[in-house]
């Protein structure tokens, strides 16, 4: 054989061994794990032996709840964030809750919880917080507190722990209630009588009104009642009594005075004359004041004058509200 032969045989040889050999090895790929193949034809892990034996728990990382520490009945989710407050349970001293809740939970804030009492609605309750203030205290235990309602000592007043805190409730209730409106009696001098004696020359007789009374309580007790509309239904009848009297000084007439919103000297009288000039004295301090008749009214128990506030501010402070006064004309 020739040698150019051979070559060629040796050659071609060579190239079936090396495509052999890609064969094997793509072979050998195809067959290897495939991580685009679908999970069923995966074999599945061997489950772990699920006895307590196998559990591992030295990696928890749960904060201790305060039952751990003696309280069994302390809410093991006690706050640890914001502001926060918690009713002592029964049975327990206040400070050492406090103390309890300190040492098992972390506290925002300033870090400080104290321990303190809060009256609502007269029932004394100790609770422990981490409020700086009384407001924050109050807003922490969730208390609706009114516009009329009273929080002592203020809002701002820092928490202690001999703090004291009150939330008094104040309620008003509006009733309408049915009254007797009394008589009053009117002095007249009169020449034709004998010095002293007397004589009635009309029997008076009681009215009846409808008065409008807001009451007020604090804490459920009583603590004012107010007359804030009156409406007559049967005016009173003022009693007439004629005195003896060698000459005729001034009608008069003893009650009491109120106020209301009306400017200049005027007032308001229940049956004298429109244009009746009338002089006020008041019997506490001495003080007068004259005015003109030109309105109807008061017609509350005893009062025989409603005066404009200018007129009333002359004898005494609006604040004070009615005078007991004597009226001549």
């Amino acid at each position: 054989m020739s040698l150019e032969k051979r070559r060629a045989g040796v050659l071609f040889l060579a190239i079936l061994t090396g495509m052999s050999i890609i064969r094997v090895s793509t072979v050998a790929a195809s067959t290897g794990p495939d991580p685009s193949a679908s999970p069923s034809v995966v074999s599945p892990e061997p489950t772990p032996d699920p006895t307590p034996q196998s559990l591992d728990t030295s990696s928890t990382t749960e904060s201790p709840a305060v039952a751990s520490v003696g309280f069994d009945n302390v809410p093991a989710g006690a706050p640890q964030r914001g502001v926060w407050a918690l009713e002592v349970p029964a049975g327990h001293v206040a400070s050492a809750y406090g103390l309890m809740i300190r040492s098992g939970h972390e506290v925002s804030g300033s870090g400080r919880v104290t321990a303190l009492q809060v009256r609502m609605a007269g029932r004394p309750e100790y609770v422990v917080t981490n409020a700086e203030t009384v407001g924050q205290l109050v807003r922490a235990l969730d208390v609706r507190v009114d516009a009329d309602d009273i929080v002592r000592p203020a809002t701002s007043t820092p928490v202690s722990a001999d703090l004291k805190v009150r939330i008094l409730r104040v309620r008003s209730t509006r009733q309408v209630v049915q009254v007797t409106l009394p008589y009053g009696t009117l002095v007249k001098w009169s020449a034709n009588l004998p010095v002293g004696e007397t004589e009635v020359n009309r029997s008076g007789s009681d009215g009846v009104g409808r008065e409008t009374v807001v009451a007020t309580y604090r804490n459920g007790r009583l603590i004012s009642r107010k007359i804030v509309a009156v409406q007559v239904i049967v005016a009173p009848v003022d009693e007439i009594v004629f005195k003896g009297s060698a000459k005729t000084p001034p009608s008069y007439r003893t009650g009491i005075a109120s106020w209301y919103g009306c400017s200049g000297y005027h007032a308001a009288s229940p049956w004298l004359p429109f244009g009746t000039v009338v002089t006020v004295t008041d019997l506490t301090n001495g003080r007068t004041v004259t005015v003109v008749i030109n309105d109807r009214g008061p017609y509350g128990e005893g009062r025989i004058l409603d005066l404009c506030s200018p007129a009333f501010s002359a004898l005494a402070p609006l604040s004070q509200g009615v005078a007991k006064v004597s009226i001549t004309w």
